[in-house]
């Protein structure tokens, strides 16, 4: 199926997908009678799936593509962020992208069997594991990619003092977007 976690929340989120087909934001949760009206609940999905459905792509590339689409704009905005960090110090911004990139958190060193070994700790939704942090839903890396530029446009506001109008406004965007 190409889930990275529960099947229920996989074809949930592949609904909204589908009913963005005939509409912009608002859909039908199709798996509960609770909600008998079109809610905005999910409307990230739905907005993707308008737009890729406009674009002729069906809803499960669409739901993939968006994965690596912000993937990819997740890790964009990430780098230019460790870039405003180091701005001249290139050798620290490739190990901080790094680290970035592969780290893992809290180490730990365990005993089983009469066998040691490193590992680490793992806990649910741990951000500290690469593939829970750069993979999962379209929808979270959505939010981590304008949570980093959210970060990059409040540190250009106060660099850039003629512009601020403009980083203003994205700051709403993307507060917006997390907010929702």
């Amino acid at each position: 199926l190409g889930t990275v976690h529960w099947p229920g929340d996989y074809f949930y989120y592949l609904s909204q997908f589908v009913q963005g087909r005939t509409s912009w934001f608002t859909s039908f949760d199709l798996y509960t009678n609770d909600f008998l009206q079109k809610t905005w609940v999910g409307w990230v999905n739905v907005f993707l799936g308008r737009l890729f459905s406009l674009a002729g792509i069906n809803h499960f590339l669409a739901y993939q593509l968006s994965l690596i689409i912000f993937a990819v704009t997740f890790l964009g905005l990430s780098y230019m962020l460790i870039r405003e960090i180091f701005p001249d110090r290139k050798k620290e911004r490739i190990i901080a992208f790094f680290l970035f990139t592969t780290s893992n958190a809290l180490p730990k060193l365990i005993n089983e069997g009469g066998r040691w070994s490193l590992s680490y700790y793992d806990f649910w939704f741990n951000m500290g594991i690469p593939f829970n942090r750069l993979g999962g839903v379209p929808h979270h890396l959505i939010a981590r990619s304008a949570l980093s530029l959210a970060i990059l446009l409040f540190v250009w506001f106060f660099r850039n003092k003629g512009k601020r109008g403009l980083f203003l406004l994205g700051l709403l965007l993307t507060g917006f977007v997390l907010g929702s």
